[in-house]
């Protein structure tokens, strides 16, 4: 049976590389598109790396994996806490596999926080918040370091050092070149039947210099922007060296890229709080109080800014932050509706629901119904409110998804201008604003990501449709034969097999879980759910 190798680019979107091929500057991309299968990959609703990454892991939907974006909510309560690799663990096709027998190696997979054993090797990605303990073996760490003359996990665009782009070009260079020695340091090297390897920077790259490579933009420079534009596509270009140095080292293998969203240019600013607070949705606390408890929260930070260096406290630092914050300002005891300290993506309302909120007062039989239909017609006519062209995409998580995980969802998810407008938390005099988020984020993500095979295996030059990032993990299990949950939500991508493979004879073969595991996990959601583990 052929190897499989499972490169993931973060944010990598048609858009950006079949322009790039045509001109001649992804020989590689080139190759794999002309030979093997290729289309759109759609991501999860919201596009956002944490749960499109879990849903790709697993095969589930945000609905049974409770992750709908990198923080996940903490039951009756309005806290938020990172996702990590117990979110995850046992439920990957990585760990399907490595249980029976498969040598299994995962590289630098976001979240995947702590690493943990598994018949193979691990790496961590980005979300780690300790760098020193990112590898299972432990050992690894070390052949990392030695390999790339120290390893370095990511580069944070956010940052405001990247203003300037020469900076963040030279670092993310850096930083990619440390983790092409090691990837193809455990490419070589190491033992494995199936390898995925996880690139962040394509989309730290997207996210800072769109307005490079759009002369659309409004913060594009024609003049500056030309030379940068070289610099986005030497990036690129280096991605495809390193697929073409895998390719060259990994001949009989069969190939996967996908991605966990596309891309696409970030414009506009839409300040949820300040717009629920103006509809009279949500109350604030009396300011005397919000102002003592700011004041508090500016005391800590100077107290503990001398160990904000340290990775774990950093994290717990902003998280304490961030939930002070929305503490500080909510008026829980009066506010029908309110958002969280959620990524910018996307929108998410959460009803003050009687019963499920540690304030709830709206009854879910009753008034529920009435209060979300209220806001969604609010939020559909907001155009209205605003200078400008505002279109708003509602979802129900409820009817996009099923699972025992939905109590964990918001009640409303919501879009403005199909995912080009951010949608920002912290309160404000205005509710929008007509700009980028800021200078390092002028692009954002969108719902088409990519999906690319090619091997032994896999049709040439085909295109495939109706691919969902649910798919690929299903997929891989029935490459290696091996038997599919049935709590999967995605389908065998067969179209992609050629005729002639033994993956396009055999029917997949789908199972149901084991009645006695799937008792202990519920027993175990349960312990957890009243903090009792």
């Amino acid at each position: 049976m052929p190897k499989l190798l499972v490169l993931g680019l973060d944010g990598a979107t048609w858009s950006i590389i079949e322009p790039l091929v045509n001109d001649g500057n992804l020989p590689n991309f080139k190759t794999l598109t002309d030979e093997g299968v290729r289309g759109n990959l759609e991501s999860t609703i919201p596009p956002v790396t944490g749960p499109s990454w879990v849903s790709f892991a697993t095969g589930l939907s945000p609905g049974k994996t409770g992750v709908f974006d990198f923080l996940v909510r903490e039951r009756g309560s309005v806290n938020l806490t990172p996702i990590s690799s117990r979110t995850i663990k046992g439920r990957a096709f990585w760990d399907i596999l490595s249980s029976e027998q498969f040598r299994v190696g995962v590289f630098n997979f976001p979240m995947l926080y702590p690493p943990y054993e598994t018949d193979g090797f691990m790496v961590s990605g980005a979300g780690s918040p300790d760098p020193s303990n990112i590898t299972f073996p432990k050992k690894l760490k070390g052949e990392l370091d030695n390999v790339t003359d120290g390893y370095e996990l990511m580069v944070d665009y956010h940052n405001e050092k990247y203003d300037s782009e020469t900076l963040f070009l030279e670092d993310l260079n850096r930083v990619l070149s440390k983790k092409s020695q090691a990837l193809h340091y455990l490419a070589t090297e190491k033992s494995w039947d199936m390898l995925l390897a996880v690139l962040s920077c394509t989309d730290w790259l997207q996210h800072l210099m769109w307005k490079h490579i759009d002369d659309s933009h409004p913060y594009h420079g024609h003049i500056e922007s030309k030379t940068y534009l070289q610099e986005f596509v030497k990036v690129w270009e280096r991605i495809d060296e390193i697929l073409g140095r895998l390719l060259d080292a990994l001949e009989d293998a069969n190939v996967f890229i996908v991605s966990d969203h596309g891309f696409g240019p970030q414009q506009g600013c839409f300040y949820l709080n300040t717009w629920l607070e103006k509809e009279g949705f949500l109350f604030r606390k009396h300011v005397a109080g919000a102002n003592m408890r700011t004041g508090v929260r500016r005391v800590a930070k100077k107290i503990l800014a001398p160990l904000i260096s340290i990775p774990l406290l950093k994290r717990g630092m902003k998280k304490f932050d961030t939930q002070v914050t929305v503490a500080d300002q909510v008026d829980f005891e009066r506010s029908k509706a309110f958002a969280l300290g959620h990524s910018i993506p996307f929108g998410a309302i959460y009803l003050n629901v009687e019963g499920r909120e540690p304030h709830g007062f709206i009854e879910e039989k009753t008034r529920y119904r009435e209060v979300k239909d209220e806001i969604t017609r609010k939020l559909v006519a907001v155009d209205q409110e605003v200078d400008t062209r505002l279109e708003a995409t509602i979802f129900d998580p409820k009817r996009i998804y099923e699972g025992n995980m939905l109590d964990l969802a918001p009640d409303i998810l919501f879009t403005m201008n199909d995912w080009k407008c951010v949608i920002v938390k912290s309160f404000t005099d205005h509710v929008y604003e007509d700009k980028p988020y800021s200078n390092r984020h002028t692009g954002s993500h969108r719902m088409d990501g990519i999906f690319l095979a090619y091997g032994p295996d896999i049709k040439v030059g085909r295109e495939i449709t109706n691919a969902r990032i649910y798919d690929v993990a299903p997929t891989i299990l029935h490459l290696f034969n091996r038997k599919i949950p049935a709590t999967m939500d995605g389908k065998v991508l067969m179209s992609i097999f050629n005729e002639n493979s033994s993956c396009a004879k055999r029917k997949p073969k789908y199972v149901a879980a084991d009645p006695a595991v799937e008792d202990l996990r519920k027993k175990i959601r349960k312990l957890k759910r009243t903090k009792r583990i």
